[in-house]
């Protein structure tokens, strides 16, 4: 027989999808004075090219954008995220598996700056990411996969926020479980070089002529599962440490913990999921102002629900409602926000 066209061997799919909701606090304020809760109006779209996997490689490019605009909030006119993911993977025969995946990241939102190590507060911030993942496995005996990745990353930010580079290893062991369910432990080490962050004393003075340069060990854990065949009800919990570490006197090192879970149940027409998680950062040096002596302390939590409900096989009605918060000794660290938001989203 003569060999298929190779444009046979590639296929695309398009969704568009629009949403109208609600935020209690836009801008993360923390003062009540300051929130201004505003309805927003939200549309994006994904495209998606695949290769189907043949001789063992396969190609996946992705693109994804959102546009919400709020409606009377000075402070927060709007927020936009794109990106774009093209990934390649080769699939020997043999024991072994590589490949890697490059992605470029557009996104000018308000962000929470304690999140970037060197920030207090919430700012709204434009950034550029650009990341570079190099990866190879390998199949250990019938259900495990053992990986190594060599990520390379530039994050470019606008002002409060810093930019900074990102490079090391990470390394995932991943046992396979009945149903196509996963289990999977890895660690990562991590050097984050930052641009122009000085080092700080515990106090919070800067220390003249210093950059912020910080060391990451994180050890993280995660268990998906689906219940049946069909994979209609499935659930998925995740934990992890990272140890934050500066080159200076330790004002930025710190120990987080974080765990989170989520549940999703399909029936007939109808999608339902929730998700939560939790996050604490202990501070090990840095004091909560200058000439105080008390640590600073910080916890984060967050929850969610969607519902969808498939009107046609290409038509899909969403609600969607999340709920978070971050609690500090630190008032500039203290907020939290409620959206709730309905629409619809179409694939082609």
């Amino acid at each position: 027989m003569a060999e298929p066209s190779p444009f046979l061997l590639w296929d695309a799919t398009l969704s568009l999808r629009t949403s109208a909701g609600f935020n209690s606090n836009p801008s993360l304020a923390y003062l009540g004075e300051f929130r201004q809760p505003a309805a927003y109006f939200e549309y994006g779209g994904d495209l998606m090219f695949y290769r189907v996997p043949t001789d063992g490689d396969s190609v996946y490019i992705f693109f994804s954008g959102e546009d919400r605009r709020y409606f009377n909030v000075e402070e927060v006119p709007g927020q936009q995220n794109f990106l774009s993911q093209f990934k390649y993977e080769h699939e020997s025969p043999s024991w072994w598996n590589a490949g890697g995946t490059f992605v470029w990241m557009y996104a000018n939102q308000v962000i929470d700056l304690s999140d970037l190590d060197n920030g207090v507060g919430t700012a709204q911030v434009q950034g550029q990411t650009v990341i570079l993942r190099p990866s190879l496995s390998a199949r250990v005996g019938t259900n495990w996969l053992a990986a190594i990745e060599l990520p390379l990353m530039r994050q470019k930010l606008s002002e409060p926020a810093d930019g900074y580079s990102e490079v090391g290893p990470q390394v995932m062991l991943t046992r396979k479980l009945p149903n196509s369910s996963t289990a999977s432990i890895g660690y990562s080490w991590t050097w984050r070089p930052y641009d122009d962050s000085p080092l700080l004393t515990p106090g919070g003075e800067i220390i003249p002529g210093s950059i912020e340069r910080l060391r990451y060990n994180s050890v993280n854990l995660r268990w998906q599962q689906n219940w049946d065949r069909e994979k209609r009800w499935r659930t998925t919990v995740f934990g992890g440490v990272t140890a934050a570490r500066d080159n200076g006197l330790g004002y930025y090192d710190y120990n987080r913990f974080r765990v989170g879970a989520s549940a999703q149940y399909r029936v007939g027409r109808w999608t339902l999921s929730v998700d939560g998680g939790a996050g604490w950062y202990n501070y090990i040096e840095q004091t909560i102002a200058p000439e105080e002596t008390a640590l600073r302390e910080r916890r984060e939590f967050s929850t969610g629900g969607q519902t969808a409900f498939d009107i046609t096989e290409t038509i899909q009605w969403v609600m969607r409602f999340t709920w978070e918060t971050s609690i500090s000794n630190i008032p500039q660290d203290t907020y939290n926000a409620t959206t709730a938001s309905a629409g619809l989203e179409v694939e082609f």
